[in-house]
């Protein structure tokens, strides 16, 4: 008697409970995420586009296609790695037809991390709009299946209650660029921000992850070689307030590794880290352009890559 009491009673209890969830999972799975909005804005875009841009967050923030001379996608994401860049590239190249270049991020820790490491939602927003599952993620994990668990359930109510029905994915523009915006800089970047910046990024690094890096981007530097696709390799610009706190040691580091990868794939490389071109007003922050900087950026690149590519495809 007193069992069956106990199980009317929790039944009382749960039942509402789950009632409540899946209401609020139904709801919240009708908002897309970034990776949702950029994946269609991509697939209506893959058969035209001619420029690609691949890479992390600097890259997300920091190129606007709408300033390619030719038809540009920026499909670059914050904390995007080299397998990533990889798979997605691969999964659409067949369909990438008409892609003359790519635009791959070289940073200060894009040889030295893992993604898990950093922000493991990440690898289930992938996983949940692209199907790119990183190896070893678990199956058992909620974020696998649930929106409001990848959304976290803070977020997942709070777009409920705002009755948000963009969530994340607002910033994202129909060409993959997401832009930042260039109020309160002065707040923002100095060198007291700049230097904890710089000591976090230094502080993920992990040597152990060069070699998992470089190989998957060796792999997709083959497969564009393979199809006579031209590859520039870029470090994005950043203000002083952070380069000035980067370690040196790394930095050398990086640059000896993208030697080898230009010498041995007849790549591009440009370094903009310090370039005086930039200042502070084009920054959000210390480390990323605002949307003035990403368009000042992107004719930069355009002058020095797009167009002469295309006039000499012209001739």
């Amino acid at each position: 008697m007193e069992q069956k009491y106990f199980i009317k009673r929790f039944l009382l209890f749960i039942i509402p409970l789950v009632i409540l969830f899946v209401f609020i999972e139904f709801n919240v799975r009708k908002i897309p995420s970034s990776y949702e909005a950029k994946k269609t804005y991509f697939e209506k875009a893959a058969d035209s586009v001619e420029v690609l841009v691949l890479g992390n967050s600097h890259m997300l923030h920091g190129i606007n296609p709408d300033y390619f001379s030719a038809k540009g996608f920026n499909l670059a994401s914050g904390f995007q790695n080299y397998f990533y860049d990889k798979e997605l590239a691969l999964k659409y190249l067949d369909r990438l037809k008409k892609v003359k270049l790519v635009f791959i991020s070289a940073d200060y820790i894009s040889f030295y991390y893992r993604i898990e490491e950093v922000a493991d939602w990440i690898d289930y927003g992938y996983y949940r709009a692209w199907g790119i599952r990183y190896p070893g993620l678990s199956i058992w994990d909620s974020r696998n299946y649930s929106n409001f668990m990848l959304y976290t359930p803070s977020n997942s109510l709070k777009y409920i209650l705002k009755g948000d029905k963009l969530g994340m994915s607002r910033n994202v523009k129909t060409n993959g660029f997401n832009p930042e915006d260039s109020a309160g800089y002065k707040e923002r970047v100095d060198d007291v921000n700049g230097k904890m910046r710089a000591d976090y990024h230094t502080g993920i690094i992990n040597f152990k992850r060069q070699e998992e890096n470089i190989k998957n981007l060796e792999t997709l530097m083959a497969a564009l070689q393979k199809r006579n696709i031209r590859v520039v390799l870029v470090t994005m610009p950043v203000f002083s307030t952070y380069s000035k706190f980067c370690d040196t040691t790394i930095i050398s580091r990086n640059n000896d590794i993208i030697n080898n990868m230009v010498s041995k794939y007849n790549c591009q490389y440009k370094n903009y880290f310090t370039d005086q071109h930039f200042e502070i007003a084009d920054f959000h922050d210390n480390d990323h352009l605002n949307y003035i900087g990403a368009a000042k950026f992107t004719r930069m690149l355009d002058t020095e890559f797009v167009k002469p590519l295309l006039s000499r495809q012209l001739k």
